[in-house]
């Protein structure tokens, strides 16, 4: 070729020089359309090959009790408070005589009044922290309980959701470092992921002494807000929903970690068209064989 390249009759290089860039055999570079849809199968390829890593540590799968635990535990130091303060004496300014001994009693039926008072708000205050006590340790191992136990079903809903998900700028995210993939097919989709993932772990939900304490410590608290209606108002949660977002954001934080990881040395960890894996995660440059590769390889299955 280098002879034609040389030769009078050849009016322009460029062809020959194009060919040269390629190599003998090779292919040009692919389009940045082809470029993206190699790497939207790529992404995907990455997600399902992170998914089991991830879930197979389930100790590292922890949710945090949901907000309204803060105002359960802040009603309870209030109720104490109240139980003290309705507890104080009150002192008596009897100013002697018959005025003073009515004005003497007068204080000690509202100092024996105040103790009863002070009695109801010291129980109620005892029945929230036990409440707040059984919540605590249950609660924070309440999503690796649930991972281990449905690993195989949350496995399903996570790789189907990743299968018919669209991955807009895939080009971006896969040359990107971190868990760029994770972020936006998990992480930001945690509330479609959790409405498929709830009938599955539903029931073992239910089972768990974290649910149990949980709705044991809501009934508590909503009882002492029928009881004190000034003190503030009763808590409504779908508490499975909650976790169940939770859990699969939990989850997406774990896949991101695996991604990160993968992504750092790419070299024969996918099983669909390896080659063209570590290619993309390594920011080689792609060519229109990757993607006809890619192509075969999706219409062969």
């Amino acid at each position: 070729w280098l002879k034609l390249l040389h030769a009078p009759s050849i009016s322009s290089p460029e062809p020959f020089l194009r060919l040269a860039a390629m190599g003998c055999g090779g292919s040009r570079e692919a389009t940045p359309q082809e470029q993206q849809e190699i790497c939207k199968v790529m992404a995907k390829e990455m997600m399902i090959l992170c998914v089991d890593p991830a879930l197979d540590k389930p100790e590292k799968i922890q949710i945090s009790a949901p907000p309204d635990f803060g105002r359960i535990k802040e009603r309870a130091a209030d109720l104490r408070k109240r139980a003290n303060d309705a507890s104080t004496p009150r002192a008596s300014a009897d100013g002697g005589g018959v005025l003073g001994a009515v004005k003497t009693g007068v204080s000690s039926v509202a100092n024996l009044a105040g103790q009863g008072v002070a009695a109801m708000f010291a129980t109620m205050a005892d029945t929230l922290d036990a409440a707040i006590a059984k919540v605590e340790g249950p609660f924070s191992t309440i999503a690796s309980d649930v991972v281990a136990e449905k690993k195989e079903e949350i496995a399903d809903v996570l790789c189907s959701y990743i299968i018919t998900t669209e991955v807009p700028d895939a080009v971006a995210m896969c040359r990107g470092g971190g868990g760029k993939i994770s972020e936006f097919l998990i992480s930001q989709s945690a509330e479609k992921i959790a409405a498929e993932m709830r009938p599955k772990v539903e029931e073992a939900l239910q089972r768990h002494g974290g649910l149990k304490a949980w709705n044991a410590a809501i009934e508590n608290f909503n009882a002492a807000c029928i009881k004190v209606p000034h003190l503030s108002a009763g808590i409504k949660l779908d508490i499975t929903q909650y976790i169940c977002q939770e859990t699969v954001r939990a989850i997406g934080n774990r896949v991101a970690e695996e991604e990160a990881a993968v992504k750092q040395s790419p070299e024969g960890k996918a099983k669909l068209c390896p080659q063209v894996f570590a290619k993309v995660f390594r920011g080689k440059e792609l060519t229109h064989k990757d993607y006809k590769t890619i192509q075969n390889n999706i219409s062969a299955k």
